[in-house]
């Protein structure tokens, strides 16, 4: 049974004049109705591109599918480039035996060259634009792990200095700092820090506007001994700082080894096809 493609009517191959092969290699289907009122035509698949085995089916290429495949089959198309390849090493034989300079290399560099004048395969054209644009992703990414890096930093100093003074004050106390809690947007303003005996200074970056922080005015909790409220907040602090230091240094890490492979494997991309190098890991296009 074939359906028309513009009404969904279903009708008998034998009604309509067409053989089971026919059918076989039909792309779209109008019946004469459709053909009339929108004329539009019945089109065929062409056959598939085999012609080393004489390959009689058609190729999956067609108009109502994603597959661009000018073969039958994946089995079509690798038998294919395997007779291809058999055929370059018994051209690179019968040449070396007669000692020409022609190589199996330079035959299967030829045979890949074919296709584009620019000696580049579409796969690998597509796979450098992708990994060009993961490398535009992956400097977004540094620059954020860089920054949250500076922020953890700039936390780290202040609590430093915090507990430092209150060592040198009053160890008893609970002594926690109001300005510990303070928003992101003010720890991205803050330029330097520094002591002067008991006080902490901070400086801001000039472009910094602080309209709705005080950075000059802040608390310390003087409550003797265990205090509920603030409980071990020092390891906390400490902690939850080294925590995030170290997520963002092995993402760093992480980011600089998967640049540096991407940046290699587009070196050798463009270095390709050179020696049998160019088929490892890679992929035939049958397209």
């Amino acid at each position: 049974m074939i359906s028309c493609d513009h009404c969904n009517k279903w009708f008998h191959g034998v009604c309509i004049g067409m053989s089971a092969k026919e059918g076989d290699f039909l792309d779209l289907y109008y019946c004469k109705e459709c053909t009339v009122t929108t004329g539009k035509k019945s089109r065929q698949r062409l056959p598939c591109a085999n012609t080393l085995t004489q390959c009689q089916n058609p190729a999956r290429a067609s108009t109502k599918g994603n597959s661009r495949s000018k073969y039958c089959s994946e089995e079509c198309g690798m038998r294919v480039a395997r007779m291809r390849l058999e055929r370059a090493q018994q051209a690179y034989e019968s040449d070396h035996s007669n000692t020409t300079t022609t190589s199996l290399e330079q035959t299967l560099k030829g045979m890949f060259q074919a296709r584009h004048q620019d000696g580049k395969s579409q796969l690998n054209i597509d796979s450098n634009q992708w990994d060009m644009s993961r490398l535009a992703e992956m400097k977004q990414e540094r620059t954020k792990a860089r920054a949250i890096v500076k922020f953890v930093d700039i936390q780290a100093e202040f609590l430093k200095h915090v507990l430092e003074s209150q060592e040198e004050n009053d160890p008893k106390i609970c002594g926690y700092d109001s300005r510990l809690s303070w928003q992101s947007n003010v720890w991205d303003a803050i330029k330097h820090i520094s002591r002067e005996g008991k006080d902490i200074k901070v400086e801001l970056s000039k472009e910094a506007e602080m309209e709705d922080v005080d950075i000059h005015e802040f608390t310390l909790c003087n409550k003797m001994g265990k205090c509920q409220k603030h409980e071990h907040w020092r390891e906390l602090r400490q902690s939850e700082l080294e925590i995030e230091r170290k997520k963002q240094i092995d993402i760093l890490s992480s980011l600089d080894r998967k640049r540096k492979l991407i940046k290699s494997r587009i070196s050798d991309r463009l270095k390709a096809p050179e020696g049998w190098s160019f088929l490892d890991n890679g992929t035939i296009c049958h397209d």
